[in-house]
């Protein structure tokens, strides 16, 4: 990007970039503030940022931001209905491993993986699972991108 073009306001990566420097800005703030490590820290500010600047539109924002709000307390019982009784059944009908029930579209252990991956995915359908998850991997590599970015700004800014 040159000197004389602006970034796009209503782009992702725009929305994301603002929102993570003044959660970074607030962290740095209040450093003793929290127990946790650093590291942990910047993750939470940057999953929740990303899931800010999406809104809640995607159901994997709406989970970020559920998981971060209960401070990533995730009890067994706060799963979702429809998930236990899957389970229930699969036990009872399959002999406990869902990973050996293939289904026509391939195999059904490999997308209750993908469910445990995208936030949210758990209750999800497949079709619905795979928007969710292409959106998903969007938004990781554009907060991956803007991290590289940022630390290359910071890495060549002489510091006084």
């Amino acid at each position: 990007m040159t000197a004389q073009q602006s970034p796009n306001p209503s782009s992702l990566r725009t929305r994301f970039t603002y929102r993570f420097l003044r959660a970074l800005k607030e962290l740095n703030k209040h450093r003793s503030a929290t127990s946790w490590p650093s590291y942990r820290r910047v993750k939470v500010a940057a999953d929740a940022s990303m899931a800010a600047a999406v809104k809640s539109r995607r159901a994997w924002t709406r989970a970020v931001l559920r998981k971060i709000r209960r401070g990533h307390r995730s009890p067994r019982w706060n799963r979702p209905l429809a998930t236990r009784e899957l389970r229930r059944k699969i036990r009872r009908n399959h002999g406990g491993n869902p990973r050996k029930i293939r289904g026509s579209h391939g195999d059904f252990g490999q997308t209750n993986e993908l469910r445990k991956l995208v936030p949210g995915g758990e209750s999800m359908e497949i079709s619905s699972l795979l928007g969710e998850t292409a959106h998903y991997i969007k938004c990781l590599s554009t907060q991956v991108q803007v991290m590289r970015d940022l630390v290359d700004l910071y890495s060549s800014t002489p510091t006084s």
